[in-house]
């Protein structure tokens, strides 16, 4: 095994990311107030649940909203909110969305685990 190439490419693809990185925020920063700026404003941090929350107008953007929400609390490791969320996604019955199947899958698959939230969320399932 080459390391020195190995180390060269994990290198190039960590200035990629960063690169990527820096364009969202760029990106995120810039004026806008549509759903799906704001959810991606939330999801890096720019904007408050609060906020995303006063746009859940309708059912589709409920289950959209709820989705991410969810999506960010498991990223930070809180799978019983993330939990909460993707239910509240789930509930709005809205099959067809694909934010409702992920909230659907996601839940499926922690079940089939079988282990509690708090496990999962150890075990970043």
């Amino acid at each position: 095994m080459n390391t020195g190439t190995c180390g060269k490419n994990q290198l190039k693809i960590a200035h990629q990311l960063l690169k990527k990185s820096q364009a969202l925020s760029d990106y995120c920063k810039k004026g806008g107030n549509g759903t799906y700026h704001m959810l991606t404003r939330f999801l890096t941090g720019l904007a408050t649940e609060k906020e995303v929350l006063a746009l859940a107008t309708d059912p589709k953007k409920r289950c959209e909203i709820a989705y991410y929400i969810g999506l960010r609390a498991q990223g930070e490791g809180r799978y019983a909110d993330a939990s909460d969320w993707y239910r509240v996604s789930i509930e709005t019955g809205l099959i067809q969305n694909g934010e409702y199947r992920w909230a659907h899958n996601t839940l499926s698959k922690w079940q089939s685990a079988g282990k509690s939230l708090a496990r999962l969320a150890d075990e970043r399932l």
